[in-house]
C-alpha cells in the first residue's frame, strides 16, 4: 500500500467556491484540480489556468462515503461547499482569520468586484473587501505607491477625519499586479495497493471481488485512523498540536485510465481543524507529508491481514510496505499495468528517474477518460486477457484457499521480531537514529499478514 499526498487547490486567484466544486465533481467522475508548484510545491501546471488536471481514473462502484467520524454517502454539493471553506449549513467561513489557507479570497465571484464597483473612491476598509485582502495589505501597497509617486497622480485623497479615500484606478492596479493568493482547499490521500490485489479483484467471482473491496475498505480506514491519531495537526500559538473536527470524504475507484484495474481510495480532507482553543484553522500539513509512509505501511499490514483471513491468500516478502499475492503469474500483473509501462517509457526518453518526473510522466500521458464503459463489458475483456498470460480459471482457484487464516502472533514470533528489529542491520541499518514512526513501518513488514493495524 502507498499513501500518496496531493495538496488540492489553486494558485492563480480561481475562487474557493469554483475549486471546491472542481474537486467535487472529479471525485464524482469529473475533473481534479491542483495546485501548480510555484504555489504549493506540486508538479508544474499542465494548462494555461495555472491548475494542472490531476490524473484521473474512473468513478467507483458506489457513493463516496463521509469518514473522520461522520456516516453516511457524501453530498457532493455539501462537499464542494465545505472545500469552498464555507459551512453548508450556517453559510459562514469554516475559518475566520483572513489568512488562513489563502481563503480571504473566498467570497470572491459572489461579492462585489472591482470591476463591478461603481462609485469613485472607497475608503481602505472597503477596498480591502472588494480586493479580497486584509487592510494592512492595502496600506502597505499605497504607502509603496506613495513612496515611487513622482508626479502627483498618486490617486489616493484625505477625507476630513484624516481617513485615506482610493479611487477606483488605484484599485485596478493593485488588484493587477499583486500575487494571487495562494488557495489550499484540501488533501488527497490516495491509498494504492500493490499490483496483484486489483488482478484478483478483477479476475475473481462475485463473492471474491466483495472480499477484496471490504479488505480494501478496513485498510484505508485504518491508515486514515492512524492519521488522525497523529498527523491531522493545526498550529496554535506557534506550535504544532493536534486538531478536532476534521472532514473527509472517502471515494473508492476501480481502474486506471487505460481501463485496467487500479483498486484505490482518495480519501480528501478538508483545509480545516480546530485547535484546543476552540478556533478552527487550516490544517498544518507537515504532519500529514511527515506520517503518511508510516499509515502507508499500517494500512498495507491490515490488507494483507483482511484477505489472508476472509480469503485464505498467502505473500510473498513484504519490502517497504509492499508485498504481492503468491500464485497470481508476474505476467498476469504486467498485462494489467499499460499506464505503469507508458509512464516508464516517457521516463526513460527523459532520463530522469525522480518522483516528481514520474508524476510529470504519469500527466503527460494520460489519455482522454472513457466514461461509456459497461463494467460488464471490462470484467469480460479482462478475464480474456489474463486468461491468455496463464492466469486463468484454475490459477485463480489456486490463489484462493492457500491457508485457513494468519498466523497466530505468539509470543516467540513477538521476541523473534524484536530481535530482528534491534540487530545492527536492523532499524540502525540505514539510520544512526529513529524514531515511533520507523519502529511502527518495520514491525508492520516483519509482521506479514500476522497483525492487523
Amino acid at each position: 500500500m502507498i499513501i500518496s499526498v496531493t495538496v488540492l487547490g489553486s494558485s492563480d486567484g480561481t475562487a474557493p467556491s469554483v475549486i471546491g466544486k472542481r474537486i467535487a465533481e472529479y471525485l464524482e467522475g469529473g475533473r481534479l484540480i491542483v495546485a501548480g508548484s510555484r504555489a504549493l510545491g506540486g508538479i508544474n501546471s499542465a494548462s494555461s489556468s495555472g491548475a494542472a488536471a490531476y490524473y484521473a481514473d474512473s468513478a467507483g462502484l458506489r457513493p463516496g462515503r463521509w469518514a473522520l467520524g461522520r456516516a453516511g454517502d457524501v453530498d457532493t454539493s455539501e462537499l464542494a461547499t465545505l472545500l469552498s471553506g464555507i459551512d453548508p449549513v450556517t453559510g459562514e467561513p469554516l475559518i475566520a482569520a483572513t489568512g488562513s489557507a489563502g481563503r480571504a479570497q473566498r467570497n470572491r465571484g459572489e461579492a462585489l468586484t472591482v470591476e463591478g464597483l461603481r462609485q469613485d473612491w472607497c475608503s481602505v476598509n472597503e477596498a480591502a473587501a472588494v480586493l479580497g485582502v486584509s487592510r494592512s495589505y492595502v496600506r502597505k501597497f499605497l504607502s509603496e505607491m506613495a513612496l515611487s509617486d513622482t508626479d502627483g497622480e498618486f490617486g489616493v485623497s484625505v477625507d476630513r477625519r484624516g481617513r485615506w479615500q482610493v479611487s477606483r484606478e488605484v484599485l485596478l492596479r493593485i488588484d493587477s499586479e499583486r500575487t494571487p493568493p495562494k488557495v489550499v482547499a484540501g488533501y488527497d490521500l490516495t491509498f494504492s495497493p500493490a499490483k496483484s490485489i486489483s488482478v484478483l479483484w478483477a479476475g475473481g467471482d462475485a463473492v471474491t471481488r466483495t472480499a477484496v473491496l471490504d479488505a480494501l475498505d478496513e485498510s484505508a480506514a485504518a491508515g486514515l485512523r492512524y492519521l488522525e491519531r497523529h498527523a491531522l495537526a493545526v498550529r496554535v500559538r506557534g506550535h504544532s498540536e493536534l486538531a478536532s473536527g476534521g472532514i473527509a470524504a472517502d471515494y473508492l475507484h476501480t481502474t486506471s485510465r487505460a481501463l485496467e484495474p487500479q483498486l484505490h481510495h482518495h480519501v480528501v480532507i478538508a483545509n480545516v481543524g480546530v485547535g484546543s482553543d476552540g478556533v478552527a484553522r487550516a490544517l498544518d500539513s507537515r504532519t500529514i507529508f511527515h506520517h503518511a509512509k508510516t499509515a502507508s505501511f499500517l494500512a498495507a499490514a491490515e490488507l494483507r491481514h483482511q484477505l489472508t483471513t476472509r480469503l485464505g491468500v498467502t505473500w510473498g516478502e513484504v519490502a517497504n510496505g509492499i508485498a504481492e499475492i503468491e500464485g497470481i503469474p508476474a505476467q498476469a500483473i504486467k498485462e494489467m499495468s499499460t499506464r505503469s509501462r507508458d509512464v516508464e517509457a516517457a521516463v526513460a526518453a527523459l532520463g530522469v528517474s525522480s518522483a516528481k518526473a514520474r508524476q510529470v510522466a504519469a500527466w503527460s500521458t494520460r489519455a482522454a477518460k472513457d466514461r461509456a464503459v459497461d463494467p460488464e463489458v471490462l470484467f469480460a475483456a479482462w478475464d480474456e486477457r489474463l486468461s491468455a498470460v496463464g492466469y486463468d480459471q484454475d490459477a485463480r482457484d489456486a490463489v484462493i484457499g492457500r491457508v485457513e487464516g494468519p498466523e497466530v502472533f505468539s509470543d516467540e514470533i513477538r521476541e523473534r521480531l524484536f530481535a530482528e528489529l534491534l540487530r545492527v542491520d536492523g532499524l540502525t541499518d540505514h539510520e544512526a537514529v529513529f524514531d515511533r514512526r520507523l519502529v511502527v513501518q518495520r514491525l508492520a513488514d516483519l509482521a506479514g499478514d500476522r497483525l492487523d493495524a
